[in-house]
């Protein structure tokens, strides 16, 4: 957590977070990393989960939803 915590700030120990959250930053992460070295390459992870990943947000109180490809 210690890694996680200082490579960004919205796991910061006194923030609660969820597994979602978490796994869309280390996915988000470890594709950065590979496109470090090359910019213009495709990643096994955009190959595999390119425009497969919806985010929706729904709104207790009046049902409202957003949502989100990714």
């Amino acid at each position: 957590m210690k890694f996680v915590e200082a490579e960004s700030a919205i796991f910061e120990r006194e923030r609660h977070q969820d597994c979602h959250e978490f796994y869309i930053w280390i996915m988000n992460s470890i594709n950065d990393q590979i496109k470090a070295k090359n910019k213009k390459m495709i990643t096994p992870l955009e190959e595999e989960f390119y425009y497969k990943q919806v985010t929706r947000t729904q709104c207790q109180v009046c049902q409202t939803g957003i949502s989100s490809l990714k």
